[in-house]
């Protein structure tokens, strides 16, 4: 059993005993030595997604300890840093899809910020040079580059960019609705992973 050790009006400790007080102990409401009353407590069933616990109230009464927590429905900014969790997941998706191998020509080639930086030193340096002229280019997974044009390059450069802007037209509208949800759950719930083919 749980008692609250008690003195000078205040509690001073928690104590559990399973065989219940000890004897000699004092238990009951005493005016100058320490005594200990029973706790009872009242604690409502919590749905952690949707409510937040408060308390408890604590009311030291002449022959027990009662302590009462209350739950509440989540706020605007709790249910905000639940959106703000699903966003962080929704960009982190949009990260890993914008980097991830892309598919042209027969290949899969990189498609990651320093394959992109790559792409564009090309583009500079090939300005007014004959567009089917070739170089090697190393796909992804592979340590042999193989023959490309130019023109291939600029076309893989291409893909890239046009998947990169379909993909943030598809994050922005994830955001969006993350921000229409008022449900806590659903708010916890979103799918960052899905609805981007």
């Amino acid at each position: 059993m749980r008692y609250a050790r008690i003195q000078a009006g205040e509690i001073v400790a928690i104590v559990d005993l399973p065989g219940g007080a000890p004897a000699g102990s004092v238990v009951g409401a005493h005016a100058s030595k320490p005594y200990l009353l029973p706790i009872e407590d009242t604690r409502p069933a919590l749905d952690a997604v949707a409510e937040v616990e408060e308390g408890p109230v604590v009311t030291i009464g002449a022959d027990k300890v009662t302590r009462v927590w209350t739950v509440r429905p989540k706020n605007d900014g709790e249910l905000d840093a639940l959106r703000n969790a699903a966003r962080r997941r929704v960009e982190s998706e949009f990260a890993a899809r914008i980097a991830a191998p892309i598919d042209l020509l027969g290949h899969t080639w990189h498609a990651d910020a320093e394959a992109v930086r790559r792409l564009m030193g090309v583009k500079l340096l090939t300005l007014g040079l004959d567009q089917q002229a070739t170089r090697s280019w190393t796909p992804w997974g592979s340590l042999t580059g193989v023959t490309v044009s130019y023109a291939q390059l600029e076309a893989i450069g291409a893909a890239i960019a046009a998947r990169e802007d379909a993909l943030f037209v598809k994050k922005k509208a994830k955001q969006a609705a993350i921000a229409a949800l008022t449900d806590a759950h659903e708010i916890a719930d979103y799918d960052a992973a899905t609805g981007w083919n």
